[in-house]
């Protein structure tokens, strides 16, 4: 057997060794891994409620919340706040 034969069937062994051993530990902590997910998952959907809340309240720097505004020049302008916010918002329904 060639030096590379016998470092190919080595890695093999470790694949082998290191997959076992990573299900071992899946086996034996699954119930606690899925616990935290679904804990962080259930505070990150409570922030994100936070946050929407915060959101539809909030009032825009920009304009008086019509969603435009007037230039310099005179000319109406769609108010990019209102706009991104209620793209924010419709995206979290």
């Amino acid at each position: 057997m060639s030096d590379r034969e016998k470092i190919l069937k080595f890695s093999d062994e470790l694949n082998k060794d290191a997959l076992w051993l990573v299900n071992k530990i899946l086996q034996k902590h699954s119930a606690a891994i899925l616990e935290e997910v679904r804990d962080q998952l259930k505070a990150r959907d409570a922030t994100i409620t936070e946050l929407t809340g915060l959101l539809r309240v909030a009032k825009c720097p920009c304009c008086d919340g019509s969603g435009a505004y007037y230039d310099n020049m005179g000319e109406v302008c769609q108010c990019q706040w209102c706009d991104e916010t209620k793209a924010a918002l419709k995206e979290s329904e």
